[in-house]
This record gives structure tokens, sequence and C-alpha cells, in this order.
């Protein structure tokens, strides 16, 4: 019987673009980052009991990683880790927008719907990858204000009959009718890419509630539920983009060595 998937988003972080905080500063984050978890639909129950566990487990109603402490994560991102899922990330440093008139000086949605194309064409490649119909994958979005879906439909079709990057054209293999948008009470598999956009916004996350001290620790966890290059197992460029590469995310230097050595095996 041929398979058929969900993909579940999430972003951490947030999409406003006018004013972006520094250190004496309020406005928003510098990064945005989305997390993907694609799942096997036959899946989801197992998942789901997966998930209950975790927080029966961590004494937890619900699993939102920002409010919890760096053991109770490192639990969580170690035990799904473990799970039959794959994982994909975007992240995004709203510092590179500046001169790009397409998206600077644009409301907030325009910005998420352009990251959560990076996201798609990482889908995109993965299930040509691995032979799976694309007729059969869903994509369950969480519900945002930074997301509208008629506009986001519009905008894949316009990347697809008239693609600023040539990349763009897999988009098209895609179902846009089986794009959804869910709060997370009624699609709690999405408490799984709260998770994978939680966990790489860490990564790049720098303010004074972490001492400006980025954490890679999550996602190591998780790094072998992310798509790989199928020759180098690297991650980077394949189920975690950085826009547009990891130079554009002027990154510490421990944490670009990181993302550049990470692998899936």
């Amino acid at each position: 019987m041929t398979k058929s998937f969900t993909l579940y988003v999430d972003e951490s972080g947030d999409s406003g673009t006018s004013k972006i905080r520094s250190s004496n500063s309020r406005g928003a984050s510098q990064f945005m980052v989305l997390g993907g978890v694609l799942i096997e639909d036959n899946l989801k129950e197992q998942l789901a009991s997966s998930l209950q566990q975790i927080r029966e487990h961590l004494s937890l109603e619900y699993l939102h990683c920002q409010s919890l402490k760096h053991h109770k994560q490192v639990y969580c991102a170690r035990a799904v880790g473990e799970l039959d899922l794959t994982c994909f990330g975007v992240i995004s440093d709203k510092k590179t927008l500046q001169g790009h008139s397409q998206i600077e000086g644009q409301e907030a949605f325009r910005y998420y719907h352009k990251c959560v194309q990076y996201l798609l064409e990482r889908l995109c490649k993965y299930i040509e990858q691995e032979g799976i119909d694309p007729n059969l994958v869903s994509v369950v979005f969480e519900k945002t204000g930074a997301l509208r879906l008629p506009q986001l439909i519009k905008f894949v079709d316009i990347c697809v009959n008239n693609p600023w990057r040539p990349q763009s054209k897999i988009l098209e293999i895609l179902n846009t009718s089986k794009f959804i948008v869910q709060k997370k009470q009624d699609a709690p598999l999405l408490q799984y890419a709260d998770l994978i956009a939680n966990s790489l916004y860490q990564c790049v996350n720098k303010s004074r509630a972490n001492c400006e001290i980025p954490e890679t620790r999550y996602i190591n966890e998780l790094r072998t539920r992310f798509w790989g290059d199928p020759k180098s197992n690297l991650i980077n460029g394949f189920g975690i983009k950085p826009i547009h590469n990891l130079g554009d995310l002027n990154l510490d230097v421990e944490v670009r060595e990181f993302f550049c050595a990470l692998k899936n095996r």
C-alpha cells in the first residue's frame, strides 16, 4: 500500500521585520526559525502515544519548549531522537533582509511565507529522493498571525511559475489543497515541530536570559532524525537550510563549526 505523510510546521522567534531588538532596545527577534517534522500517517497514533509518555515523564500537560528548563528539553530531544520521524529546519537572520525589496518593509506574513518557501523546497527534495508520492503529502501549519493560507498558496504558485530562484520550481510537485492551518490543541503532533523549531532557535539565540550563549545540545540530540546528504550524511543544506548560507547567519565560530560538521549518522 502506498504510504501517505504529513509535515507539521511550527516556528520559533517571530516574523516581525520592521525593528530588530538589540541589547539595549526592544523589537522583534533577530532570527526566525521554522521547524518541520514529517510523519508517516499510519504512525500518528504511535507517535501521539510516545508524546504522551514524554509529557507524563516530565509531568507536563503540554509540550511547549520555550518554557522548559534545560535538562527537560535535553530529555525531550533525546527521546524524540529515537522516534521514527524526519526533521527539517530553516534559519533566517533578518539582518540579511536589507536591500531585499520583495521583503523589506513589507508585512510580517510576507517574510514568514518566504521562509516557508525554503522549508517546502527541502521537503520536496526529500520526497523526490525517497520516491514519496507528493499527492499523498499534507502540510499542517501551526496557527499564527504571520501565516495567511490563501496568500501562501498564491505565493507558492508564483514561485513555481515565475521563480526568483531555479530551485523554487520544485514546489510544483506539491498539492497545495492539502495545506491546512490548525491550533496545537487540535493537532497535538505539532508539539514535535515546536521541539524542532525551538531546539534549532537555541543554536542561534543570544539573549540576557541565556547570557548570550547559544545552545547546540538539543539539535545534537536530534541529529539522527534530520535529513542528511545520502553520501556524506551532512545535514547542513539538506535537513537544515540556513538562509542563504551559514556565512549569512554571522554565527559564533563554535556554532558555525557545529553546523558544518553535523551529521545524521
